[in-house]
């Protein structure tokens, strides 16, 4: 397996409001590598002008990014996320794993999570929730964190005899304690 690259890649997802960017901006603050979004490319592209109606090329553009940002890299993804009429799919594609697997020699996978009422009170208290385009019905919220697991175990699946270094599922109800498990 060619290994063009021995740094380390840092995947932090999870469902919306969990505080994933939160925890992936300050992770990146600390290790002085890159942050990378990719739902920013699916943003831009996909509900605004230039209009690109593929995800396929929206995901290698954030797969290009990915691979060329500066080390060690934190990406704040969803595992899966809600897109119409599709429904829920997965962050990213099983060929654009095993790519990632083989630009890495270390990857580490976090889900963070919430329980669905403190998510739902995180919701409902943001100055901001109508602007977040976020879904406020708890049955909602048990859905998006079911499938961002699901996601997640997807991926560990795809990529653990590759390059995975460390496996976590982390529960976010202290920044600091979560930031600490992240970087022990």
């Amino acid at each position: 397996m060619n290994r063009q690259n021995t740094d380390e890649l840092i995947i932090i997802g999870g469902a919306r409001g969990v505080g994933k960017t939160t925890v992936a901006k300050k992770v990146f603050e600390l290790l002085h590598g890159s942050y990378v979004h990719p739902g920013d490319h699916f943003i831009r592209y996909m509900y605004s002008k230039p209009w690109i109606g593929d995800p396929k090329i929206i995901e290698g553009m954030a797969l290009h990014e990915i691979l060329n940002a500066p080390k060690p890299t934190i990406v704040d993804l969803h595992y899966k996320a809600y897109t119409k009429p599709t429904g829920y799919v997965e962050g990213f594609c099983d060929d654009s794993l095993k790519v990632l697997a083989d630009n890495y020699s270390k990857i580490k996978l976090y889900l963070i999570e919430l329980d669905v009422d403190t998510l739902y009170e995180r919701r409902m208290s943001d100055p901001n929730k109508t602007n977040k385009k976020r879904k406020l019905e708890k049955e909602t919220i048990t859905e998006e964190l079911k499938q961002n697991k699901e996601g997640f175990e997807h991926f560990v699946k795809q990529m653990q005899n590759l390059t995975i270094v460390e496996i976590k599922v982390i529960v976010n109800t202290d920044l600091e304690k979560t930031i600490d498990e992240i970087l022990s």
